[in-house]
């Protein structure tokens, strides 16, 4: 399989779980949100999310070339189809830096 390393630059969001989904999550183009019963995670481009928000920066994702992944399971198939835009988080780019405040 050929992936290719997209230019953006992603941030992991942490927000308090009571919280509603901010308006800005919904900009990026990638966009994820996950929540669970002790945080909202959220995962986009560095660029939208506020300095007030507690996050990691300098995430980068991968991007499959190829048109289908034959061997792999349908949720999977459509995570990577070029109709869904799927993407991959890969590991970050630079050093892990620490949670902002």
């Amino acid at each position: 399989m050929n992936l290719t390393l997209l230019e953006l630059r992603f941030a992991i969001c942490r927000l308090s779980s009571d919280d509603a989904l901010p308006h800005w999550a919904w900009h990026g183009p990638l966009s994820a949100f996950v929540r669970t019963d002790r945080e909202l995670s959220i995962v986009t481009t560095e660029s939208i999310v506020p300095d007030t928000v507690q996050r990691t920066d300098d995430w980068r994702a991968l991007e499959p070339v190829a048109q289908y992944l034959p061997s792999c399971d349908p949720p999977c198939r459509q995570m990577f189809s070029p109709e869904s835009g799927g993407r991959l988080l890969s590991t970050p780019s630079l050093a892990p830096q620490t949670m902002r405040q």
